[in-house]
């Protein structure tokens, strides 16, 4: 019988080291500093409307409002996070940014425990600096309603953290609501059978243990089509298709990691 190769390059449970801890608490505390500045930002366009949902309801009855957009249904990222915070806050924008910068920080600890457990600690702190430094993180900190985006990765990147971990159950409520979040994370369970196959080990029964993940993407299908105020009563210029968006953000994804687009006289906008 052949020899299997590890499963990961850390042992499951083996202690980060001293200088692990001390890079994602470096990284951590520049993330901080980078966005400090941000915090003071206003309520902008989206943040208005989502607001409106939330006000002077309870929140069973701001998730059965009609969506201001009426294009997604995203209760978790949207209705729910607005309604927290907003009601504990009188409606602060510095609290919404706040709340935004915690939501990043978590993301940037849940990539460095993810890449720490498959790739081993100086993987992880590269991978957590290279987030935590990227100009793509900007947005999401600085407008309320990046609380969408960053809900969302956070979710599924803990989805596939607890899946490789072996507590499927737990991943498949965290990729729920990373799905009732944004769902442009559905791909996440593809990622975390990748990621959690053993050596020698079939693509079959990699998957079948990610029936929970599966089972969290049928419920979110099940429930985005049954909601009627999903369905488009005004036009949007957002819209999500199952084959094309996902081929979109993979050639977005090439463009945004290397900053193709701050490149000078690289895309031009169009005439008008």
């Amino acid at each position: 019988m052949p020899k299997q190769r590890p499963h990961t390059t850390e042992p499951p449970g083996a202690p980060p080291s001293a200088t692990a801890w001390l890079a994602l608490a470096a990284i951590l505390a520049a993330t901080i500093v980078l966005f400090v500045p941000l915090l003071r930002t206003g309520f902008f366009a989206d943040d208005y409307l989502f607001l409106d949902q939330v006000r002077d309801r309870s929140l069973l009855e701001a998730l059965r409002a009609p969506d201001p957009l009426s294009n997604f249904f995203r209760p978790v990222s949207r209705q729910l996070y607005f309604w927290i915070v907003a009601g504990l806050t009188n409606e602060s924008a510095f609290a919404f940014h706040v709340g935004n910068l915690v939501s990043l920080l978590g993301v940037i600890v849940l990539l460095w425990a993810l890449v720490r457990r498959l790739a081993g600690d100086r993987a992880a702190v590269f991978a957590a600096a290279f987030l935590a430094l990227h100009y793509a993180a900007d947005i999401p900190v600085r407008w309320a309603c990046g609380s969408q985006e960053l809900l969302a990765v956070a979710g599924a990147l803990g989805a596939i953290l607890l899946h490789v971990n072996g507590r499927h159950r737990w991943a498949g409520v965290a990729m729920l609501a990373a799905a009732f979040s944004k769902e442009v994370v559905l791909l996440a369970p593809v990622i975390a059978v990748v990621a959690d196959r053993r050596g020698g080990e079939s693509w079959a029964r990699a998957a079948r243990r990610a029936w929970p993940l599966a089972l969290a993407v049928a419920v979110w299908g099940a429930v985005a089509l049954a909601m009627p105020h999903t369905h488009k009563t005004q036009a949007t210029e957002v819209e999500f298709d199952l084959v094309a968006s996902p081929l979109a953000a993979l050639a977005h994804l090439l463009q945004v990691v290397p900053g193709l687009e701050w490149l000078p006289g690289g895309f031009p906008p169009k005439p008008a």
